[in-house]
This record gives structure tokens, C-alpha cells and sequence, in this order.
């Protein structure tokens, strides 16, 4: 969902876990701690957000980067 959410140009509040850590970038996403009340903090402060067009294009910019087609080529070029 993380993804999905940043390719549609919406900044995103998350847990900080492993993948969603790689995932997500300071200019359009902020991570929490697994706890309601800072998951709801950061959700109010990208809710603040949603409406800078820097943040939503940095969200789409950010998605880009792990396209399938893009992770492709870069997993192809580890194995050459």
C-alpha cells in the first residue's frame, strides 16, 4: 500500500519497519514508531502535507524508483 499510495502523489505515515524503511524517503513520508499514538501523529503531519505539490511529486519520484522494470534492470546488473 505504501507503494500504491506514494505513485498516486500521496505523502505517507508508517510504521518503521525493514521494508517500509527502504521504501520510503524524508521528503514525502514520515516513519513512527510501532505505537497508535505516534502512527496517528504522523499521520496528522503528512495530512498537513497533502496538498504541497514538492511533496506529492517527491512521493511519485520515489515510487518510480522501485517500478518492476527499474528493479529489474538493477537486479540483472548485480548478477552481469
Amino acid at each position: 500500500v505504501t507503494m500504491e499510495a506514494m505513485a498516486s502523489g500521496l505523502p505517507v505515515a508508517a510504521v518503521d519497519a525493514s521494508g517500509t524503511r527502504d521504501a520510503v524517503s524524508p521528503e514525502c513520508s514520515v516513519l513512527t514508531e510501532c505505537d497508535e499514538e505516534a502512527l496517528a501523529a504522523g499521520m496528522r503531519q503528512m495530512l498537513d502535507r497533502c496538498g504541497d505539490e514538492q511533496v506529492r511529486q517527491a512521493a511519485r519520484t520515489r515510487a518510480k524508483e522501485f517500478d518492476v522494470l527499474v528493479q529489474g534492470k538493477a537486479m540483472v546488473e548485480v548478477y552481469q
